[in-house]
């Protein structure tokens, strides 16, 4: 489906397998306990939907949107986010498995508590995000933006971060940073 308008809809309790959404919007939708699989939704706008306690297993969010969405108890398995903006959504209760969220923005997102161990998330945009008790053991989260976070409540077991990441979870901790002076 291309260029289509589900303002609106109800799909609480359907079941979608295989279909390939692009440019498709989607506004105050109700999609609760919603199963889909194998989905693709490229560049599509989710703007307050609901998506609470939906399944989603190998399914791709591409470039996507889900402003002011609500995702408690959704859960995701093997899917793909790359690119999808979070930012105004409620995540809180999301679960997450096996998932590359690259490029994805939760700038400003409260993201407290989540089980995030083990998924892909290069190059995120994480700032002012709210991580309290996240859960982030081996994810690789190189290239994040992740300016404002209090790293001193996240575990970061595992975690594989740059050297500037490096830098500012020391600092977060208190640690003065000694830069050798050039010349």
């Amino acid at each position: 489906m291309v260029d289509e308008q589900f303002d609106g809809a109800d799909w609480d309790g359907l079941e979608l397998v295989g279909v390939t959404f692009r440019r498709c919007h989607f506004l105050e939708a109700s999609m609760v306990e919603l199963r889909i699989e194998r989905c693709v939704f490229e560049e599509c706008t989710l703007t307050g939907v609901r998506l609470n306690a939906a399944q989603l297993t190998d399914t791709a969010l591409r470039s996507s949107t889900l402003a002011k969405a609500v995702l408690f108890g959704a859960s995701f398995r093997s899917c793909s986010l790359l690119g999808t903006s979070f930012a105004g959504a409620d995540v809180r209760g999301m679960q997450i498995s096996d998932c590359d969220l690259s490029y994805v923005v939760l700038r400003g997102v409260d993201a407290s508590k989540l089980d995030l161990s083990g998924t892909r998330m290069r190059e995120i945009d994480a700032t002012d995000a709210d991580l309290r008790g996240a859960k982030l053991a081996g994810a690789n989260l190189r290239g994040a933006t992740v300016e404002a976070i209090n790293w001193t409540t996240v575990d970061l077991t595992d975690v594989l971060i740059d050297m500037p990441q490096g830098l500012a979870v020391a600092m977060s901790y208190g640690a003065l940073i000694d830069f050798p002076e050039e010349g």
